[in-house]
């Protein structure tokens, strides 16, 4: 079978526009993560074919699922990008946690720890793979999963494991993490948005906002807040965070930032697809408040609703618990201020902060 193109492979976004050196032969190694046969491909004069040998992901070991996922560069021109990639292939290594099938079979190796994507200029995003092909890419973990195809062209997938499966190979990761010790405070605030989706909560000793004090766990929440008049509940932008080491700073001016004494930070790090499709934001939102999704006005009970499932509704429940009052006397109070609540952070940051004040009610 001969295939005509109709754009140079060469061009921009042709078809060899992702690999490193234009060779076919990279082009088949990122597509086929596993074959049953060799696969021989022909460079343009070259006198011998480069064999792709046949490989199974659900058999290979951690070392070789790897190499297979993200191959050394070409001819390791590049010496110093293959003494890094080695040195992810043994956190990988270290890392990975098999994802399984109702019978035990391998649908997946992977790690969530976001790392391995921002440590290097190569790509070692999360692959999805449908019949061994590469299907689709995340940055929610490294290594691959095993998918299905969600249209047509297979430029998207959703993945074969279900709820359990993957809440299953979470907690394993977690357990990891914990068991090798890298379930530090920046693991974690990376981490404690994906494991509240995941689980429906979050233990106690996650770190998942800042405060002044540093890191904020749930197990925690409650005393730090409980002898506070009031707090405020910081919205995000322009306030952004660090993970390494885990810092507050302002993000027009990139300025390292100490919170005040009140004001309190909740992690920006979200789920990804294809994960956050297997665990929609929706799925753990008080179902005592799903009447008010369908308000045409910002009601305090339609807030609560779009909170209550997310990490600021963690943070909320402990602070009705330091103080002995309910979500409404927190929210209904911004409600009537028409959600513009706003502070200043210091006469270095030109604008104040948007968030909630959310204010102590009389006993």
């Amino acid at each position: 079978m001969r295939v005509t193109l109709k754009r140079s492979p060469n061009d921009v976004k042709g078809l060899l526009y992702k690999t490193e050196d234009d060779r076919l032969t990279q082009l088949v190694r990122r597509l086929a993560l596993e074959n049953a046969v060799p696969i021989h491909t022909w460079e343009p004069d070259a006198t011998t074919p480069d064999i792709l040998p046949p490989f199974s992901l659900a058999a290979g070991s951690p070392d070789e699922v790897f190499d297979r996922l993200y191959p050394p560069e070409p001819d390791n021109r590049r010496v110093g990008d293959e003494k890094q990639r080695l040195q992810l292939r043994d956190e990988f290594i270290g890392r990975a946690t098999e994802l399984l099938d109702d019978k035990g079979r391998r649908i997946g190796l992977a790690t969530l720890w976001k790392d391995m994507y921002y440590l290097s200029r190569r790509n070692f995003q999360g692959i999805v793979s449908v019949n061994g092909l590469l299907a689709d890419e995340s940055v929610s973990f490294s290594g691959y999963l095993a998918g299905q195809p969600s249209r047509a062209s297979r430029d998207r997938a959703g993945l074969i494991a279900d709820q359990d499966q993957v809440r299953l190979w979470m907690r394993g990761q977690e357990q990891h993490l914990r068991a090798i010790g890298q379930f530090g405070d920046p693991v974690q605030l990376e981490l404690s948005y994906t494991f509240n989706n995941a689980f429906g909560e979050l233990a106690d000793d996650i770190a998942f906002a800042f405060t002044s004090k540093g890191v904020l766990r749930p197990g925690d929440a409650a005393d730090w807040a409980r002898g506070k008049k009031s707090v405020f509940m910081a919205t995000g932008m322009p306030l952004a965070s660090r993970l390494r080491p885990p810092e507050v700073y302002h993000y027009l001016t990139g300025q390292k930032l100490r919170l005040p004494e009140d004001w309190v930070l909740i992690s920006t790090w979200v789920l990804n697809p294809p994960l956050s499709e297997v665990f929609p934001a929706v799925t753990n939102r008080d179902p005592a408040y799903e009447y008010a999704r369908n308000h045409t006005a910002p009601t305090w009970q339609k807030e609560w609703w779009r909170l209550s499932g997310s990490l600021h509704g963690v943070f909320l429940r402990a602070l009705c618990q330091a103080w002995d009052c309910t979500i409404e006397s927190l929210l209904a109070p911004i409600e009537q201020r028409n959600w513009a609540d706003a502070c200043p952070l210091g006469e270095e940051i030109p604008a104040p902060i948007a968030g909630y004040l959310l204010t102590r009610p009389p006993a």
